[in-house]
This record gives C-alpha cells, sequence and structure tokens, in this order.
C-alpha cells in the first residue's frame, strides 16, 4: 500500500461575494447602508403597543441586514482562511468586520428596547413572531447582563479592535 497523494483544491466564494471589489460590493454596502437607516428610521415607532405585523416587518428587516453582513464577513474570513498571508485578504477582512460593528452599534437600539419591554409586551409580540422566536427568546435570557447602550457599544468596538 502506498502514501495517499493529495491534490491541492481551492474552493469558490463567488456564491457569496463575486469579488472583493466593484460593482457588486458597492451594491451590497450601499443596500446594507439602505436597510440599515429605515431601521434606524423606525426607532421613533417602537413601543410596547405596536402591531405585531410592524413589529415583524423591522424584523424582517434586522434580518435581511444581517444576512448582508454575513456574506460580506464570511467572504472576508473565508477568503483569509484560504491564504492567511495574504495583506489584501487582511485588510479587506478588516474593513468588512469594522462595517459589521459599525452596524451593529447603529442598531444595538432595536435589542434593547426588545430586551427593556415589560413581559406582557413581549410576550404578544413573541406569541406572533414565528420562526423569530427562537432568537427573540435567547435576546432576553442576556436581559440580566446587557449593559448601557454606550456601554454596550464600547464592548462591541473593543471586541473588534482587542
Amino acid at each position: 500500500m502506498g502514501a495517499q497523494r493529495f491534490e491541492k483544491s481551492t474552493w469558490s466564494l463567488e456564491a457569496l461575494l463575486p469579488a472583493h471589489e466593484g460593482a457588486e460590493l458597492e451594491e451590497r454596502r450601499t443596500e446594507l447602508e439602505k436597510q440599515v437607516s429605515a431601521l434606524e428610521d423606525a426607532r421613533d415607532r417602537l413601543s410596547p403597543e405596536m402591531s405585531s405585523e410592524a413589529f415583524l416587518e423591522l424584523m424582517g428587516l434586522a434580518e435581511s441586514i444581517r444576512t448582508i453582513g454575513a456574506r460580506l464577513t464570511g467572504y472576508a474570513r473565508l477568503w483569509f482562511a484560504e491564504d492567511t498571508q495574504s495583506q489584501e485578504a487582511l485588510v479587506f477582512l478588516g474593513r468588512m468586520e469594522q462595517l459589521a460593528t459599525e452596524v451593529q452599534n447603529r442598531l444595538l437600539f432595536f435589542e434593547l428596547w426588545w430586551k427593556g419591554l415589560d413581559e406582557d409586551a413581549a410576550q404578544r409580540l413573541l406569541a406572533e413572531s414565528g420562526d423569530y422566536a427562537y432568537y427573540l427568546k435567547t435576546l432576553r435570557r442576556f436581559k440580566p447582563y446587557t449593559l448601557s447602550e454606550s456601554e454596550e457599544k464600547i464592548i462591541n468596538l473593543k471586541d473588534v479592535n482587542g
């Protein structure tokens, strides 16, 4: 029995993003910014009495934002994992992680609002939340350990910068 031979192979990241620069990347970043701004604009409409339909609309927007962000950071992490010596991949990874942290900090108010809701309002919205229920329940479990918005933002920045 001889030694096994392994061939070097590489994966394609095109399903996440066709390239790390160019029109497609800018389109994703523009769409991300548009959606983040839309959720920020909804801040004044957050209330314990809001309809479940309005709440689910905001949850859908938050999910879309997370999906775009995950694709961008996922691409960056996999590209860097492919070649950890690539300075270009490392710089891109840093840019995408910084972008993700900025988005997270801009939308932190939404998670904090959810965690701060009284139990009756939270249960009413949770009963209508469908696929979002597990995520929402998980957020509420961390309520006792949640800091103020400014403190949470500092922690998020520290996590990226070390």
